[in-house]
């Protein structure tokens, strides 16, 4: 689970790098029925979109994909607000 890999220095990085702020829901968080944590990104709208896109290269990694036509994962990104 790479969000929680070393205390979750993989999303401070990223934080850091995109100057996002990335929370991650506590166990306590997150609807029993699902397994996965989810991911909160706020800040303007390039910050969340570099963080989301370093969430999304990671996984990419993570499940050896090279190819980028090639699907090896699902995600749901929902806004808590639209930005203009």
């Amino acid at each position: 689970d790479f969000v929680l890999y070393n205390n979750g220095l993989v999303l401070r990085e990223l934080s850091d790098r995109t100057g996002a702020l990335i929370d991650v829901s506590g166990e306590r968080d997150t609807p029993r029925r699902l397994s996965d944590r989810i991911v909160t990104i706020s800040g303007q709208a390039e910050q969340k979109e570099g963080a989301c896109r370093g969430i999304v290269e990671r996984l990419r990694r993570l499940q050896d994909l090279q190819d980028p036509k090639e699907v090896g994962f699902f995600v749901v990104i929902v806004p808590a607000s639209s930005v203009p």
